[in-house]
């Protein structure tokens, strides 16, 4: 059990540390959305 929770534990962090390194390329590639300041100041308002 504790090999399995071990190999589990690799895979996760295997995948969580390039899926980083892949967004930090993408980001390189493409540059930073400029749009992105602006959609953080829109406030959604919940419907009733």
């Amino acid at each position: 059990m504790k090999r399995l929770f071990m190999a589990m534990l690799t895979v996760g962090l295997a995948f969580g540390l390039s899926a980083n390194g892949a967004d930090a390329a993408k980001r390189e590639k493409f540059g930073v959305d400029v749009r992105h300041k602006e959609a953080k100041r829109v406030n959604f308002k919940p419907s009733q």
